[in-house]
This record gives structure tokens, C-alpha cells and sequence, in this order.
């Protein structure tokens, strides 16, 4: 199952397309992907989006998570509009980071569902389809 390390994309760009490697094609999450779970374990979030009713799936895994802010509400297929690792105020300053994590925001097209959240690590896993 490959795996990539996401923790450090650029500030404020958009994460657009996932490269797992030379025998995968870039994955754009925004296009034929929907997410089909939103999980919190206590420990971390993950969303799960499949491609297509039984194609590849890629799990977006924010761990050691801590949910910040949310708008909306989660709907089964909603789709990704965006990802981007942004700042967050804290203590009335604005940063990029703080205790030791990231924070993020996550938009959905569907219910303007949306989250900010703050993450240690973020990794995304990519299950293809069986044939």
C-alpha cells in the first residue's frame, strides 16, 4: 500500500494532486473521488474517498488530530473542493504552528461542510482497486 508524507506541502496552496509513485498516475482528490467515511478516533481523523463505486481508495490520515473548527455537516459521497495547510489563530497571534503540529482546512462542495484542524503528521494511503 503506497504511502506519502503530506505534513509539509506549501502554506496556503492547495494540495491538488497525490504522486504515489511511478506505477500509479497522479491522483486528483477533487475529481471522481468522493468521501465515502469520516473517521475520529480520539487519536486521529481520516477521511477515506473512493474512486468511482468500487475503485481505488486513498485514505487522508491526520494524526494525532485535534479538531478545531467545523461548519456544516459530514455527508457519505460528499466531495473534496479543497486542502490546504493554513495558520490558526492561538492565543490571539497567528501561526503556522503550534505544540507541535500543523494546522489544516479541509473544504467539502456538499453542505459547505469544513473543518480546521491541527495534525502532528498527515499521510495519505492509496488501496487500488482489486481487477
Amino acid at each position: 500500500m503506497p504511502s506519502l508524507d503530506l505534513t509539509q506541502f506549501p502554506l496556503f496552496d492547495p494540495l491538488a494532486q497525490l504522486d504515489f509513485g511511478p506505477d500509479t498516475c497522479p491522483t486528483d482528490l477533487t475529481d471522481g473521488y468522493n468521501c465515502r467515511a469520516f473517521v475520529d478516533d480520539g487519536t486521529g481523523i481520516a477521511f477515506i474517498f473512493r474512486y468511482g463505486v468500487d475503485g481505488a481508495e486513498i485514505s487522508l490520515i491526520f494524526h494525532d488530530a485535534v479538531l478545531l473548527e467545523s461548519a456544516g455537516r459530514f455527508v457519505a459521497g460528499a466531495t473534496l473542493d479543497s486542502l490546504q495547510r493554513c495558520r490558526f489563530t492561538v492565543e490571539s497571534k497567528l501561526l503556522e504552528a503550534y505544540g507541535g503540529r500543523q494546522f489544516y482546512q479541509i473544504d467539502f462542495v456538499e453542505e459547505d461542510f469544513s473543518l480546521t484542524l491541527a495534525a502532528t503528521a498527515v499521510t495519505a494511503q492509496l488501496d487500488e482497486a482489486s481487477e
